[in-house]
């Protein structure tokens, strides 16, 4: 299967939904790589602003008519490992 991951601006999400797909709002720092592993094919993950923790590994898979979508608020950012 194929994970497709989105970047975009909390304001800009816009869906038409195909079925009841699961929205988990993460907060900095280490909420991100619990839901990571939690995700669902055409599920989404909204991060709030803030620093997480990297790196991140993507262990589930998604497809191209159910994406994994990672949206960031403004200020969300993933800080590499090495600083």
């Amino acid at each position: 299967m194929k994970c497709i991951v989105l970047f975009n601006k909390l304001k800009n999400i816009r869906t038409t939904l195909s079925r009841a797909a699961t929205y988990y709002i993460v907060g900095a720092p280490d909420g991100l790589k619990d839901k990571l592993n939690k995700v669902n094919p055409g599920d989404y993950i909204v991060m709030t602003p803030g620093e997480y923790n990297g790196p991140v590994d993507i262990t589930r898979s998604g497809s191209a008519d159910q994406p994994i979508s990672l949206y960031a608020m403004d200020n969300a950012f993933i800080k590499s490992s090495d600083g």
